[in-house]
């Protein structure tokens, strides 16, 4: 087998991966002292026979905005991760949440596998086709809707209408209390 692809994980896990501001801290938290280090971003693969697909590893499905390259949309994302590290918690549900979150921004259909997490099928619009429990040992077959060349509003625009909103709100109210202590 020859290498076709690499993908680099952009968003590292803090603690885990690397240590939030090591240069400030008298110890060394981790054994070793190395840290991982960050691929260049959002990157688009495309394999022979295979959808163009986004690959997020782990928790890099939580980021919203920044799961797909914007220059080169792919049809798919493909989410792999290990939840175990969560425990018996609500962890994974919450997880799989949050990744669905990414399908529906993006308007990309979202192919999650976890090994001990929620394993799941998720269309363009966040609506889960086929889930696969914790801990359960299956295959999944299925067929994945691809709309290729949809582009949401948010996959468009990202937080800058909200931002722009929360900005003229904060002048407005800064106006406000001028004009009122000025009376």
């Amino acid at each position: 087998g020859d290498v076709v692809a690499v993908y680099d994980k952009a968003h590292l896990v803090p603690f885990g991966e690397y240590i939030p501001f090591r240069d400030f801290l008298p110890f060394d938290p981790m054994a070793g002292g190395v840290d991982f280090s960050e691929g260049p971003g959002s990157q688009t693969l495309q394999l022979e026979g295979l959808p163009s697909f986004s690959p997020l590893i782990c928790y890099e499905a939580i980021f919203p905005a920044q799961v797909v390259d914007q220059q080169k949309r792919p049809d798919l994302l493909i989410n792999i991760t290990n939840d175990g590290w969560y425990g018996q918690t609500h962890g994974p549900a919450q997880h799989l949440e949050i990744a669905r979150l990414r399908a529906v921004e993006e308007g990309i259909p979202l192919v999650r596998v976890a090994n001990t997490g929620f394993t799941a099928v998720v269309d363009s619009h966040g609506r889960v086709e086929v889930l696969l429990p914790p801990f359960q040992k299956a295959v999944l077959d299925f067929n994945l809707k691809l709309i290729a060349g949809t582009k949401t509003i948010y996959a468009s625009y990202a937080d800058y209408p909200l931002v722009s909103v929360l900005v003229v709100l904060i002048f407005v109210c800064r106006l406000c209390v001028y004009r009122a202590v000025k009376h």
